[in-house]
């Protein structure tokens, strides 16, 4: 499993692996691309971060991008060959983003929302150190006992 973070949330990076380990009894390590695929997830001017799971086997047809639209964007439009996966799921708002055009051979997967835009809740109403969204409660309630795939499917309300 593959976990892409938008730079302009790099100080929620420990925060998350440690939701990650959580939710699917895995670790994940920060993965440096090089030079030429890194620059690709850079947005806003800042980098974004790339994790992998331990094993790197652990679902491995899965891929989630957490960030803003226009960084998952570019991710999926410019640089698909950092993302082996094709199973994709973005938590991102919906908005100004023709997606349909740029999925390629992926499964992209948005979670159900009211709006195009994704609510994010205070963290300290849930007890974390980052402001989660619906999936990732969603996700944070599961049994671990149930498939990645599974799990994320039931996290993002998809009729599967």
């Amino acid at each position: 499993m593959r976990y892409i973070l938008d730079g302009d949330f790099a100080s929620e990076k420990i925060s998350r692996l440690k939701y990650l380990y959580t939710v699917f009894g895995v670790f994940f390590i920060e993965r440096f691309e090089p030079k030429e695929q890194s620059a690709s997830i850079k947005w806003n001017n800042n980098m974004g971060s790339v994790f992998v799971s331990i094993p790197s086997t652990y679902a491995n047809d899965i891929c989630i991008i957490y960030g803003h639209n226009r960084f998952a964007e570019l991710v999926l439009k410019k640089h698909q060959n950092i993302i082996p996966e094709k199973k994709i799921f973005i938590i991102a708002c919906k908005a100004d983003v023709n997606w349909d055009c740029i999925k390629g051979n992926k499964e992209i997967y948005f979670p159900r929302m009211e709006t195009d835009v994704e609510n994010r809740y205070s963290k300290e109403d849930f007890q974390m150190d980052f402001h989660p969204t619906d999936p990732e409660i969603n996700l944070y309630n599961l049994s671990s006992e149930i498939t990645p795939f599974k799990a994320l499917c039931w996290a993002f309300e998809l009729d599967r």
